[in-house]
Order: C-alpha cells, then structure tokens, then sequence
C-alpha cells in the first residue's frame, strides 16, 4: 500500500468512525429510517452533477443492475441496520461490531467467489468468529430492554458491506469512484424515498439533529464512500 493510499485510510476510518456519534445524535429525533433516507437523499443530490457530466453513460447504464446492488447492500440496507442498532447500543459499541467487516469480506470471499484459502486464512476467520462470540455473547439478550436485535443489526449491516465490497472488486473495479458513488447513490436514494416519507417524524427535528444527519450525507456518505471504492481500485 501506498503512504498515499495509508493517509486515505487513515482519513476514511476517522470519517466513518465519526458517522456513528452522528448517527447517535440524530437517529432519536429523525427515527432511523427517516435518516438513513434523508442521508441517501442529500448525497445523491451532491453528486447527481457528477452524473448529469458523465462522458461515458453508456458505461452506467451497462452497470445499473450492480450499481443497483450496491444501492441495496452497501448503502440503503446497512445504513438502515446500523441506524437501528444506535437506538439501543453506544455509539462505541455499534463502530466495534461494524468492525467486524473485514472478517466478513473474508468469509463471503471464500464462500460466494470460491477464492482459494489456506490453513491460515481459515483459522483467522476462525479466531475472529470466536472473538465476536467472547465479546458480544453476554449481550445478547432478546427479552424486554435486551440489545440481542440491535447487536445482530449492526453484525448484519457488517455482512452487507462484506458481500458488496467483495462485488465491487470483481464488478465494478474499472469504473471511476466517483462516479459509481454517484449511480449507487441514486438507486438507493429512490429505494429508500418511499419509506423516508412514510416514516418522517412528525415534529421537526431540533438543528443538531439536521447538521448531524447532513454531516452524515456529504461527509459520512459522498466523501467517504468515494475514497473507499478508490482504495479498493488501487
């Protein structure tokens, strides 16, 4: 890896670890499904320009079902999980499961793509299954007050970047981030646009509450995910 690429990381992990404070403050006042819509919203409206500019849509057009898919399980499902998992468990708490992505990745790289593995792979994957057991196994309660649905939301939110992280690597590796942040964007905006009215709270949310859910869309969403699929080129 590249310092270039280091310092991406770096920055990456400090803006998306920086999400879940966001999330916490917000999810309360907008609900999480009115939030993660909002969020979706606004940063397709940020990058949409990026689109309309394209030189080569028939290139996006080619890739829509993928973009769909990314729509679907990087952005609109784990967004929502993850928002859900805020309204019982701590924002520290919920980027420690999120965490657990990488282990995922792995094992939908195994699983899904038949990607050889060796000994040593397996017992990593092992280790850390084992670790989320010994961490997150004395919280898992289902009863009235228990956190046991909100833990298995963030884990599940975790698999979905998993799946799609390993799709994007072989899908979509030669398209520009930017632009296939954007078409991913607008698939999940209009999945999420029906719910988002559906759900939208019916006492506006207190200005915190809107600078958080828009520090989210454009910093949390747009920038962020752009420098993840551009690491993920490289």
């Amino acid at each position: 890896m590249s310092l270039r690429d280091f310092l991406l990381l770096w920055l990456l992990g400090a803006v998306w670890g920086a999400s879940f404070l966001f999330i916490k403050v917000a999810v309360i006042p907008f609900g999480p499904v009115a939030l993660m819509g909002f969020r979706l919203i606004l940063a397709m409206l940020a990058l949409l320009p990026v689109l309309i500019m394209s030189r080569d849509r028939r290139r996006l057009w080619r890739h829509r079902w993928d973009f769909l898919f990314m729509g679907l399980f990087n952005l609109a499902v784990p967004h929502t999980l993850l928002a859900f998992a805020s309204l019982r468990i701590e924002a520290g708490f919920t980027s420690l499961l999120n965490s657990t992505t990488p282990l995922f990745a792995a094992a939908v790289a195994v699983v899904w793509l038949k990607r050889p593995v060796g000994l040593l792979k397996i017992l990593g994957i092992a280790a850390g299954m084992a670790g989320i057991a010994v961490l997150f196994g004395d919280r898992l309660r289902f009863g009235s007050g228990g956190e046991g649905l909100s833990i298995l939301a963030a884990l599940g939110a975790a698999l979905c970047y998993g799946m799609s992280s390993n799709f994007h690597s072989r899908k979509m590796a030669d398209i520009p981030p930017v632009e296939a942040t954007g078409a991913s964007l607008v698939w999940a905006a209009l999945l999420m646009a029906p719910f988002t009215v559906a759900s939208w709270p019916a006492v506006s949310p207190p200005p915190m509450a809107w600078v958080m859910a828009s520090a989210l869309a454009i910093l949390c969403t747009s920038l962020a995910v752009i420098l993840y699929l551009g690491i993920m080129n490289r």
